[in-house]
Parts: C-alpha cells; sequence; structure tokens
C-alpha cells in the first residue's frame, strides 16, 4: 500500500512497514524474504513503534546479525535514526491516541489511571488543560454537550460509551475497564434509590477530591518510576477497578431482589362493599361470631 504516516503508523500493516523499511535506506533489500518474514512475524506499525530495533532487525533476518554483523551494525544505526525521526514526528502531530501514547508513554499511562479510577475528575481536566489527548481518547469530534451532562452525572457510563473506539491494541485491558465502568454504573444507580440529591451530591464531591489526591500521588510516581512499574501500575489499577465493579455488582443484585421481594408482597385486597357499605367478608366474620350481620 502507499506509506501515509498521517493515516497513523500504528495502523500500518506489515507490507507498509517493510516498504517504510526499504525506502528509509535498509540494505541489501531482500523483498521476497524480508516481506515475507515481516508478515509471518506480524511486525505491523504498531510493533515497529513498540519493538527496539534490533528485535524489528532479527525478526525481518534472524541471521543477519550472526552471519552478516557488518551488515547489521549499519542497518542498526539507520533504523534507530530513522525511527528517532518517525517518533518525533508522531510527537508533533499523534493521529490516534496510541501514537500519542509512543510519544508521551508517561502522560498515556496516567490517562489511563484516570480514566480507569477517576473518570469525572480525568475527563474535566483534559477538557480543560490536555484538549488533544481527550480528543484521541474519545474522537476527533470531542463531547457532545449531551456526553458533558452524562460525564457529570454517570462518569462510569460514559467512559464505558466513549473509549471503546481505542481498545484495538489492548482489547483485554480496555474491554476490562469498559465493563467495570458499565457494572459500576449500574450500582451506583440501585444504591441512588434511598439517597437523597443533596447526599448523592456530597458523596460524590468527597469521592472526586480524594481521586485527585490519588492522582496527584500517581502522577509524581510515574514521572520517576521505571517502565516495567509504569506498566504495573496500569494493570494494578485495573484489577483494583474490576474488584469494585464487582462489589457495585453484588450492590446491584441486592437492590433487584429487594425490588422483586417488594413487588411478591402484595397487600391484600379488600372485599367488595355491599349496598349497606358492609362488606360480604365483614358480615360473614360477624355472622360467625353471633353479632348478627348479614350481607344484602
Amino acid at each position: 500500500g502507499v506509506l501515509d504516516v498521517r493515516q497513523g503508523v500504528d495502523d500500518w500493516t506489515s507490507s507498509q512497514v517493510a516498504h517504510w523499511l526499504q525506502k528509509e535506506g535498509i540494505t541489501p533489500w531482500d523483498q521476497i524474504k524480508y516481506a515475507a518474514s515481516l508478515d509471518a512475524h506480524d511486525i505491523d506499525g504498531h510493533l515497529l513503534l513498540s519493538l527496539h530495533s534490533p528485535d524489528v532487525l532479527h525478526a525481518m533476518d534472524p541471521d543477519m546479525q550472526q552471519q552478516r554483523p557488518s551488515e547489521f551494525a549499519r542497518n542498526l544505526e539507520i533504523l534507530n535514526a530513522k525511527l528517532s525521526d518517525l517518533k518525533a514526528a508522531i510527537a508533533q502531530n499523534p493521529v490516534d491516541f496510541w501514537e500519542y501514547q509512543v510519544a508521551h508513554r508517561r502522560s498515556a499511562a496516567l490517562i489511563f489511571l484516570g480514566l480507569a479510577l477517576a473518570p469525572r475528575v480525568t475527563i474535566f481536566y483534559m477538557l480543560l488543560f490536555a484538549r488533544q489527548p481527550l480528543f484521541l481518547v474519545v474522537g476527533h469530534l470531542g463531547l457532545s454537550l449531551l456526553s458533558l451532562v452524562l460525564v457529570i452525572v454517570a462518569p462510569n457510563l460514559a467512559v464505558a460509551l466513549h473509549i471503546s473506539h481505542v481498545v484495538k491494541h489492548a482489547p483485554m485491558l480496555l474491554t476490562t475497564l469498559i465493563l467495570s465502568h458499565a457494572l459500576i454504573f449500574l450500582g451506583a444507580f440501585a444504591s441512588m434509590r434511598d439517597s437523597t440529591y443533596g447526599t448523592v451530591i456530597w458523596e460524590a464531591v468527597r469521592a472526586d477530591g480524594f481521586r485527585c489526591v490519588c492522582l496527584f500521588v500517581a502522577h509524581s510516581f510515574l514521572q520517576m518510576a521505571s517502565w516495567w512499574l509504569v506498566d504495573l501500575t496500569i494493570y494494578v489499577a485495573v484489577i483494583c477497578q474490576v474488584m469494585y465493579a464487582l462489589f457495585m455488582l453484588g450492590l446491584w443484585l441486592q437492590t433487584v431482589r429487594k425490588m422483586k421481594e417488594q413487588l411478591t408482597r402484595r397487600p391484600m385486597i379488600r372485599a367488595p362493599i355491599t349496598a349497606t357499605g358492609v362488606s360480604s367478608r365483614y358480615t360473614k366474620t360477624r355472622m360467625s361470631s353471633g353479632k348478627g350481620y348479614k350481607a344484602l
């Protein structure tokens, strides 16, 4: 296919990666062997940006480093320089969230944490101070007025509805996050049945204040943490979110069970009133007790 950087490097196929490597000077180029090897290892645009340069060359030609070390060293120097230029271009104008993650890995990790643990705070912070990654997460059309109202009233549902299009490279992680947010929304909706509006608003403000403190601590930690800790922190946050979602699911099921019990406890239907104003049931009861009332 024709290469277009602004198509999104993250969306390149293995054949487009092979074309880019050839164009950028990987020599000598064996079109049949290298293109087939890249395709067999599924080296697409996402992996090109994620893997280290030696791993890309090894996937392209496993024998190059051992049998032709000078050729490997030359191509490694070329690939390092070209990947640096490519990532610099991506950093200037990423076309999707995964390209943004390549250039701003710590910021992307903080966004993941925020969307998992404090969706309302995170979305409004991004709306005020970080609109570029916000549009990459929710789409280039941004947030409609209805979406903003949904963020305020039901932030978990808003996140579940708006991040579905960024699932492609972490389907398990993000699908789990979306489902957990949906369950939390159900539990929160169920817990509001016995609460006043003032209580709900106060609890939301207090919880968001605590989440702001947690995000500030997480931001300070992510700036100093090594990369494996950054990735581990995201998974820990999603696991915590899943545990909270299971708790809220239990709350929702408990509420549904109570509603069913209330529906089964129907009040006793009163006997119809006769022309004399006394029910026939009441009349029969009084007659059996010897009072002498009769139903007309």
